[in-house]
């Protein structure tokens, strides 16, 4: 079983149902709106499981669907919460770039990807805090290694 079927797997154990996973051609018309290029592994993401749909897994992380998929400051524009999040754009280096996939514990911390507009041997992963962030992973296999072990780092 691959990294991704053993989140899947979790998923399940924890009640998560995958609802609709996203097509090549539902990812390529998101490439090109957006001029970004998306990780081959984020790609298989969006492929094999595309997010948990509103549902926190047992860990309290929750992973996003594509249409949920956005710029950090587009994410968190308008958020209300105890974490404020929009001092990020002024923190985090070409935020533009940065996607968030995921949430733990109701926003506590938030995971982006940065991604490219060509494709690229990295497409670093950072933990989320307000402002504050940490460079975690350089691709969304190595976050889903940390998630998979539920490492330290994930939790800033």
């Amino acid at each position: 079983m691959g990294k991704l079927g053993q989140v899947k797997h979790i998923w399940a154990f924890d009640g998560i149902s995958l609802i609709d996973v996203a097509s090549d051609v539902t990812l390529d018309v998101f490439e090109q709106r957006n001029q970004l290029i998306l990780p081959a592994d984020m790609r298989e993401y969006f492929k094999q499981l595309n997010g948990t749909w509103d549902c926190y897994d047992s860990h309290m992380f929750q992973f996003y669907s594509l249409r949920e998929f956005k710029p950090v400051q587009a994410a968190y524009e308008n958020w209300e919460g105890l974490t404020d999040y929009s001092r990020i754009v002024h923190t985090l280096k070409n935020h533009q770039q940065v996607y968030v996939f995921a949430n733990f514990s109701n926003h506590l911390y938030a995971y982006g990807i940065r991604l490219y507009p060509e494709a690229s041997p990295k497409n670093e992963v950072y933990v989320i805090c307000g402002g504050d962030y940490n460079l975690i992973a350089d691709s969304f296999t190595q976050f889903i290694d940390l998630y998979l072990e539920d490492s330290e780092s994930l939790y800033y």
